[in-house]
């Protein structure tokens, strides 16, 4: 999609539809949403329809409803947030891209090969913006980063989660299409390729399904990324219990006579050619306060989003190649262009 281009007139409303009532949507976009003048809250779509009609009630949407196809002939409809279960957004996203809607997808945009091809295809013949939910790249802390190490040379990141099997949101319907790693893992991972400023070239990985016996899913891996400026990640993303031993988030960069070192999303220090330490909240720490402003800008502007499909997907590609290296016990060759090219 070549930046600029766009739906041409820009209304002073954007009427916007919520796919999806859970969580994320009540209880951090929504919100956001409506204290940002350009947008009206206008639809409300969830199969449980008591959630829709509880957020279409609390900021006066114009209807509520359990049926996707309202909101995809809807004519006054202008953007739409795809909050559903991760392998829906793909293609409830690229839907609504065709019918020439601006999109926000949560994280992960897709969860298999076949739904990454499709969707860029979606992003590049579309008239509306795309923008994926990886807010890292929106936080203060990640921008302070990546101006103080422009070429970083190791990254490290781990994710530390407390048995996320045990809650059911990351596996209802989606046990096969990657389960946790997929869903929270896809974050770091992100994150790092955006540090590192270039193309990864090579993945490999160990793990697989440690502490989830019955389950077809992979819940613990190790991970390393090689990218073409030769600057190297390595990842530890687990499903393995407590992690009282440190925050849940964890980033470690190197480069340039410098160590940066963001903690749990709330403090990042600075170590080694220059010393220096800034604490914030942690939504503004991860970027969450961000999203919401950040789609309204590439709408009302036609520039493109900060995160864009063809960029979003890089994530799924590397864990889905992670998952291939697990397998195959090889290093996993990684090529992009038909997705950046």
């Amino acid at each position: 999609m070549e930046q600029g281009r766009g739906i041409e007139h820009v209304k002073d409303k954007i009427n916007l539809g919520v796919i999806g009532c859970g969580h994320i949507a009540k209880n951090v976009l929504v919100l956001q949403a409506a204290q940002i003048k350009e947008f009206r809250l206008h639809a409300f779509m969830d199969l449980v329809e008591a959630r829709a009609e509880e957020l279409s009630r609390k900021h006066r949407g114009s209807y509520c409803t359990p049926d996707l196809d309202k909101l995809a002939n809807d004519a006054s409809l202008d953007a739409v947030l795809v909050c559903t279960l991760p392998d829906t957004h793909a293609a409830i996203a690229k839907r609504f891209l065709e019918v020439g809607k601006h999109v926000f997808i949560q994280k992960p945009p897709a969860v298999t090969y076949d739904q990454c091809v499709e969707l860029v295809k979606a992003e590049r013949a579309a008239n509306g913006r795309a923008m994926v939910a990886y807010c890292y790249r929106l936080s203060p802390l990640t921008h302070a980063i990546r101006q103080a190490i422009p070429h970083p040379k190791v990254l490290f990141a781990r994710m530390m989660v407390k048995r996320v099997s045990e809650d059911n949101r990351y596996y209802i319907d989606h046990r096969e299409t990657g389960g946790p790693m997929l869903e929270l893992a896809c974050h770091n991972v992100d994150l790092v390729y955006w540090l590192a400023g270039s193309r990864p070239v090579k993945v490999s990985a160990f793990g697989g399904n440690l502490n989830n016996p019955g389950m077809s899913v992979v819940d613990n891996f190790v991970m390393n990324i090689e990218f073409e400026n030769g600057t190297v990640a390595s990842l530890v993303n687990v499903d393995c219990g407590s992690a009282d031993f440190g925050r849940k988030w964890f980033l470690e960069v190197y480069g340039d006579g410098i160590t940066a070192t963001i903690d749990g999303f709330k403090k990042l220090i600075f170590s080694g050619k220059r010393d220096e330490e800034t604490t914030v909240e942690y939504q503004k720490g991860i970027g969450l306060d961000r999203d919401m402003e950040a789609f309204k800008e590439c709408i009302v502007t036609g520039k493109d989003s900060p995160i864009p499909v063809r960029e979003g997907v890089v994530a799924t590609i590397l864990i889905l190649k992670a998952f291939d290296s697990i397998k195959s016990g090889k290093v996993e060759q990684i090529d992009l262009t038909q997705y950046l090219s």
